[in-house]
Formats: C-alpha cells, sequence, structure tokens
C-alpha cells in the first residue's frame, strides 16, 4: 500500500499549492513522506478538531519525525508551524529569529511526544484565545506556555481513556 502511494507523490508536482484530501495519509510512513514533500501544504490540510483527534492522528511524534528524517527537517518544519501561529498576531513585540530557534529546541527536548497534529490543535486553541489573550506580546514564553498547557490537557485526556479501557 505505501509503494503505491510513493508512486503516487513521485508522480505529483513539486511544487503544489494544496494537497489534494486523496493524498492525505493514512500510515505514519506516508505522513513522513508527505510531511518532507508538502510540509506547508500538509500543516494546512490537517484539521483536528478534539484532543482525540490529535491522539489518533497518523501524523509522526517529534521524536519519531527527527528519527526517520533528520534534525534540521524537523527544525525546519517546526518553523513552519510556529511561524504560522505568530503570523496570526498584530503584536507590537515579536519574536527575533534566534528566540525562535532557542523556543524551537525547547519544545524539541521537552515535547518530543507529542504530533505534528498536537501543535496544529494546540495552535488553533491559541488563536481562539483559549489559552488567554495576547497583550501585545508574542515570544518563547507564551508559546511555550500554550504547549505547556496542551500537552497537560492531552495527559489527561490520554489517563481517562487509559481509565475507561482498565474498567471495561
Amino acid at each position: 500500500e505505501t509503494d503505491n502511494y510513493l508512486q503516487v507523490i513521485k508522480g505529483m508536482p513539486e511544487e503544489i499549492t494544496i494537497l489534494p484530501s486523496e493524498l492525505m495519509p493514512t500510515t505514519k510512513k506516508q505522513s513522513v513522506i508527505v510531511l518532507t514533500r508538502w510540509p506547508e501544504q500538509y500543516y494546512v490540510a490537517l484539521r483536528p478538531k478534539t484532543l482525540e483527534d490529535a491522539v489518533n492522528s497518523v501524523t509522526p511524534s517529534l521524536a519519531a519525525f527527527k528519527k526517520e528524517t533528520s534534525e534540521m527537517s524537523l527544525l525546519a518544519i517546526l518553523t513552519i508551524l510556529f511561524n504560522d501561529v505568530i503570523d496570526f498576531f498584530s503584536v507590537g513585540k515579536s519574536m527575533g529569529q534566534s528566540q525562535l530557534v532557542s523556543t524551537i529546541q525547547l519544545v524539541v527536548e521537552d515535547f518530543y511526544y507529542l504530533n505534528i497534529e498536537d501543535f496544529k490543535l494546540c495552535f488553533n486553541n491559541a488563536k481562539r484565545g483559549v489559552y488567554g489573550k495576547i497583550y501585545d506580546r508574542i515570544d518563547g514564553n507564551v508559546i511555550y506556555g500554550w504547549i505547556a498547557q496542551y500537552a497537560q490537557e492531552r495527559a489527561c485526556f490520554c489517563e481517562s481513556i487509559d481509565d475507561r479501557n482498565k474498567t471495561s
């Protein structure tokens, strides 16, 4: 199945603006292939609405993506994700490039178990104001705080699933 998928992917032009729904991956291996080839388009196409969507996603965790590709590929993908959320907010005090790199490195170290869809859901929640209002600044501390809060919510969600599975 992945071989057929790979053939279809290789037949697609390098430059596409929208990832067609039929190319959305159904396995982690396919997800790595698409993330590597069209990271922005894939990220835009992700539509997690709930923690369950993100937890059950085929997108790889940061650690798995790094293992399958490279640290540079992981940092490139995260730069795209972080820039998306930073660009969303119109604030007077934004992040510089070195702050962005430092924040991404901390996130990779501390939240290596989260997957790409987790970040999409977390950042969409931040855009909706779920983690509080943004008062004229967005920096590493703010973004790290969002991710930490999301990771805590995710851990509680996963615990509740484990508890339900134990009782049934």
